[in-house]
């Protein structure tokens, strides 16, 4: 859509206008048939050359949500959203980084194995894992799925995701008085406890 406006700001009245578009048919900014319309209105001619490519089963970590924000010694709960083309089995993985360290999550202790074992269904597919936050700085948080049967997931680099949170220390507070008002400081302070 915004291509075709474009094209349409730069046509010239001398001149006989066309414009071509190579399009996956996927519009991603604008209205391309409104524009189109507005282009042939104009007198500008437009041609489209569909294209077309051929792909196998995907597997996609759409998106990864966390809190931005949470206390120390809370619960995170972490949302994965993966979306597959067919059902497929395979582990979800998830990574903790807090600075320089990052570790796997064991995110199933009853077992040996360090990620947890799923099935997706073809569409939208969401799992919620809870994990105890005992570090108050910044983490970063990745999360992968990795399929039993790499032929089922032709692009893999697509298979991560990555979120952030900042987790909060205990809550302070900086009383600033005078020696005149020490006592009524004093009481302050006290009631804050």
């Amino acid at each position: 859509g915004q291509a075709l406006r474009m094209a349409e700001a730069c046509a010239l009245d001398s001149t006989s206008n066309r414009v071509v578009v190579l399009s996956d048919g996927n519009q991603n900014v604008g209205d391309a048939v409104e524009e189109a319309k507005t282009a042939a209105a104009n007198k500008i001619t437009v041609d489209v050359v569909p294209l077309r490519y051929e792909r196998g089963p995907e597997i996609v970590n759409e998106q990864l949500r966390v809190p931005a924000y949470a206390n120390l010694h809370d619960q995170v709960f972490l949302r994965l959203i993966f979306r597959s083309d067919q059902e497929a089995s395979g582990t979800i993985y998830v990574y903790q980084r807090v600075g320089q360290d990052e570790e796997l999550v064991d995110l199933d202790p009853a077992s040996d194995r360090q990620g947890i074992r799923q099935t997706l269904r073809p569409g939208r597919n969401v799992f919620t894992v809870s994990l105890p936050i005992k570090v108050a700085r910044a983490h970063e948080f990745r999360s992968e799925f990795v399929p039993d049967d790499s032929s089922g997931d032709v692009i893999k680099e697509n298979n991560v995701a990555r979120a952030f949170t900042n987790i909060e220390g205990p809550q302070r507070i900086l009383v600033i008085g005078t020696e005149r008002d020490q006592q009524d400081d004093a009481m302050l302070v006290a009631a804050l406890r």
